[in-house]
């Protein structure tokens, strides 16, 4: 079976702090307790955007941040 990589994309300035993307993809994120907005763990910084590769035979739902700023491509 081959396998996918994605790539997450995650805009964090643009973060409310809302958890969500905490609440059901612990894997991949944290909250930070200085700031209170999300971390994409193990996350590379881009200019303004973190970026994560990821192998996940599952698709992540990306509606579940209501600012639409994590992205999978």
């Amino acid at each position: 079976m081959k396998k996918i990589y994605k790539t997450i994309l995650y805009f964090k300035y643009k973060c409310v702090g809302c958890g969500n993307c905490y609440l059901y993809y612990k894997k991949h994120f944290i909250i930070s307790k200085k700031s209170g907005k999300a971390i994409l763990i193990n996350g590379e910084k881009k200019n303004k955007y973190y970026i994560k590769k990821i192998y996940n035979k599952f698709d992540l739902n990306v509606k579940i941040c209501p600012l639409n700023i994590i992205k999978i491509i």
